[in-house]
């Protein structure tokens, strides 16, 4: 039986990715010793290991080492100590994940930080040869109206660290179709395509949903109302400040349930905007982190879901594969992965990215296709068959044994 080493620290980060390590192990564990290598929490550690995962846990970190809030006190300089802290927290796990694991068959890094991989894979080739790197996002290239710093990373110092990585290691993995073909075009990597695999993001075929007012009553909040949701990390890059901006001019039946934590904007900016008078009385904010437990109860109150995503934003989306998995329709901004599985699919409806009267126009159009019935159950069933959990085990297990 082979044995790989999986790298998470966000596997046991409430804020990270816990579902993704932890539906994954479930399969995987059945045809491979598994080890997973993350962060101490108590609870998520203990969910990994009932899962299958033989659990390594850091010497070095535990969850919520790095809180980006701890570097305001920088001010202008803010950005650039937190992407130093951030380095040196990926160099020291990676360094300690290897370290510990020196006699598996493979090492799956289901996320990176890439100059803190690029410093210790590349001088250590052999490791890198063993090595699948997981990229979630792309855009690695200059985005007009993207700060000119990030556009010097993201488009000119990345690509040359990231072309030398594909080059050494295993295989690159990537959570959809558009993500791959960016990720060839950008980087000008056609001559290693046959090492770059799609894997997916991943939902449950076989959800208990419970009822829109059993959830309603669970949430306290009127069963009767027309819901939008906007769900997980609030922030910037995803059009939360926008849709805001923009709720007094769509349907007036739809209400705003909006369930997640704050990231890069504050509350009483938030506050400002929904207490506007147009709207005070069709917005619903509930601040926090969502506990995995109390998902379905938000996706079980919406009627459709809120996915206005910015120019920057190329990744696949948690919110979206949980709507597929809750079959609630979308409404989606046509960039990047989250617009072409959108349409392929005809879960919903995207409008043009950043063109705000034409997310409201759509917005409004969708709202009249649910009040008509367009979006059965079986609309979703090809969505979720593709995207299933089972489905992307096996295209990992296809990498394992290649």
């Amino acid at each position: 039986m082979k044995i790989i080493a999986a790298y998470s620290p966000a596997a046991c980060e409430p804020l990270g990715h816990p579902i993704y390590a932890k539906r994954l192990g479930f399969y995987l564990a059945k045809e491979f010793k598994m080890r997973l290598f993350s962060l101490k929490h108590e609870k998520l550690n203990e969910e990994m290991r009932n899962v299958g995962w033989d659990l390594q846990i850091s010497e070095t970190f535990e969850a919520g080492a790095i809180d980006k809030d701890k570097f305001i006190k920088y001010g202008p300089l803010a950005r650039v100590m937190f992407g130093l802290a951030k380095f040196r927290f990926n160099y020291k796990l990676l360094k300690e994940f290897y370290s510990k694991n020196t006699d598996v068959d493979l090492y799956q890094l289901f996320e990176f930080e890439y100059i803190a991989a690029f410093l210790y894979l590349v001088p250590r080739p052999k490791l890198l040869s063993k090595t699948i790197l997981g990229i979630h996002a792309v855009g690695f290239h200059w985005v007009k109206g993207r700060s000119i710093v990030i556009n010097l990373y993201k488009g000119v110092l990345l690509p040359k660290m990231i072309k030398m990585l594909v080059k050494g290691c295993k295989c690159i993995t990537l959570k959809g179709y558009f993500l791959r073909q960016d990720f060839i075009e950008s980087l000008h990597l056609k001559e290693y395509e046959d090492k770059i695999k799609i894997t997916g993001w991943g939902n449950d075929n076989e959800v208990n949903t419970i009822t829109k007012a059993e959830a309603c009553k669970k949430l306290n909040i009127d069963e009767d109302k027309f819901y939008g949701l906007y769900f997980g990390v609030i922030r910037e890059s995803k059009g939360f400040t926008e849709l805001l901006q923009n709720l007094h001019k769509m349907d007036k039946r739809i209400t705003l349930l909006i369930a997640g934590a704050l990231w890069d904007i504050k509350e009483e900016d938030v506050l400002e905007l929904a207490n506007d008078p147009k709207i005070k009385d069709r917005v619903i904010l509930h601040f926090k982190f969502i506990e995995e437990d109390d998902i379905p109860y938000y996706y079980s109150a919406a009627d459709f879901v809120f996915l206005p995503h910015k120019k920057s934003t190329y990744a696949f989306s948690g919110p979206l594969s949980l709507s597929v998995q809750y079959q609630r329709p979308v409404i989606c901004s046509d960039i990047g992965e989250l617009g072409l599985f959108t349409n392929k699919h005809q879960i919903g409806r995207t409008f043009k990215c950043e063109n705000w009267p034409d997310f409201v126009e759509q917005t409004n159009a969708l709202a009249e296709e649910i009040k008509e019935g367009k979006y059965n159950n079986d609309i979703f069933k090809q969505a979720m068959n593709d995207n299933s959990w089972e489905t992307i085990s096996g295209r990992i297990k296809s990498i394992y044994n290649s």
